[in-house]
């Protein structure tokens, strides 16, 4: 339940968005709330209530009740479900991953990407660092000569998994034998075929990616990498 949504749709006062968020602050105990205990704990009146229940259209005070219970329990279900979906899709990559970060404990890791990608690879760096690896987080072609390829290990995001540089430096290191792990949500994509081994994170569409104005996928990286890594 978005309460500033409700809020700004039913043009709610100070009052009765109070009466709404105690109600979410209690969610748990939500149906045996009643409208008196309602309106008594938050110094009101029950005819206060009733016009917030009017004022939201429901025909009584149960039926406000039910629709914040049910709404607030499918809401958090869906969660649950998106969760369980992202870690089932990566489970079949973590023996593998673990596998190949093993081989790099006392190597050089550099993990990499462009834009928001850059940042979050960042993140990743430091997040390695405490667990004893040694990073970096700028991948450089003079790195990617052929004597490097046993030491060096690239670790490539990208949600579209076609950024001209990041790929090319990729495609170089594939080239010259370097194991690499991306992280992009095109798995047909040319960083995702010239990697080692490539995680998905959620799915790409270039025509939605295009008009989106928000996307999950570097939300569902940082929780993918923890759970690959714990």
């Amino acid at each position: 339940m978005n309460i500033e949504l409700l809020s700004h749709k039913h043009n709610l006062d100070t009052l009765e968005r109070k009466l709404l968020q105690y109600l979410y602050d209690n969610i748990d105990e939500i149906k045996s709330i009643g409208i008196r205990k309602l309106a008594s704990d938050n110094y009101t009146s029950t005819s206060m209530v009733y016009k917030l229940v009017k004022k939201l259209g429901f025909e009584g005070y149960s039926d406000m009740i039910h629709y914040i219970s049910y709404t607030y329990n499918k809401s958090e279900n869906n969660n649950e479900n998106a969760y369980s979906k992202l870690y089932d899709t990566v489970k079949p990559y973590k023996k593998d991953f673990n596998s190949i970060l093993s081989e790099y404990k006392n190597k050089q890791i550099v993990i990499t990407g462009m834009g928001f990608s850059d940042i979050i690879s960042n993140f990743i760096s430091e997040a390695l660092f405490l667990k004893g690896y040694s990073c970096a987080h700028t991948l450089h072609l003079q790195l990617l000569s052929p004597e490097n390829k046993d030491n060096l290990l690239i670790i490539a995001i990208s949600r579209s998994g076609k950024t001209s540089r990041l790929v090319e430096l990729v495609e170089e290191a594939n080239t010259h034998g370097f194991k690499i792990i991306s992280f992009t949500a095109n798995k047909n994509s040319k960083l995702a075929k010239a990697s080692t081994l490539s995680v998905p994170i959620g799915s790409y569409d270039s025509f939605k990616s295009i008009s989106e104005e928000f996307n999950t996928f570097f939300g569902e990286l940082l929780l993918i990498f923890e759970y690959l890594t714990n």
